[in-house]
């Protein structure tokens, strides 16, 4: 039987790889015989090089088109590599953002909508998408302890990024099974909201 994929995405400072991460280990726990694998994106790949040197930069609006390539490369390379043959051999795949990352964040830039959709359109899509959705005062917030920051983390432009997260979530939650999360609650309820809709997906074929 065929893996689930599942994501979690966001803004920075939303939270999605705490939630990934509590999501992987209840999963884990909820069926002895279930496989994890928690990975993310971008995924460090040969061909991420030029991503990280981007994400240096000083303008969040500038490098539309190579961040486009870049992010869309090394997600092709991940779904190849490390999220279909997981899926292939029954495993769950949880990953920390995807290409709805790339929607909102170059969408913001300045890349249109329909075209990176059809970009897109022949990798694999997740059974679940969550959106967790958190304004961008508050993510900054969280994000002042962090040591490293990108280009992206500046709160003007996040808040950007969350508007076209939610507008996307609307757009394309008739093609995708997409819930927006109140990323505010606290980390517990945030995972166990996020846990109980992924149990659905398991309902039939889980042996606890």
């Amino acid at each position: 039987m065929k893996g689930k994929f599942i994501v979690i995405d966001g803004i920075d400072g939303a939270g999605t790889t705490t939630q990934s991460l509590k999501l992987m280990h209840n999963l884990f726990n909820y069926d002895k015989k279930m496989h994890v694998v928690l990975t993310r994106e971008p995924t460090r790949s040969e061909k991420c090089a030029k991503l990280m040197m981007l994400l240096k930069g000083k303008d969040p609006k500038e490098n539309a088109e190579d961040f486009l390539q870049a992010f869309y490369e090394d997600r092709v390379d991940h779904v190849q590599n490390i999220i279909n043959p997981n899926l292939a051999f029954g495993v769950t795949v949880v990953s920390d953002r995807y290409d709805f990352s790339t929607f909102a964040y170059q969408g913001v830039q300045g890349i249109d909508m329909a075209r990176m959709v059809e970009m897109h359109k022949d990798l694999t899509k997740p059974d679940i998408l969550f959106l967790v959705d958190v304004p961008a005062k508050e993510a900054v917030r969280r994000m002042n302890i962090r040591i490293v920051s990108t280009v992206f983390e500046k709160e003007d432009f996040l808040e950007l990024v969350r508007q076209k997260y939610l507008e996307y979530a609307n757009l394309l939650s008739s093609k995708q099974r997409i819930y927006v999360i109140d990323g505010t609650k606290s980390i517990d309820e945030i995972s166990s909201e996020i846990f109980e809709i992924v149990k659905t997906l398991y309902q039939e074929t889980i042996t606890i």
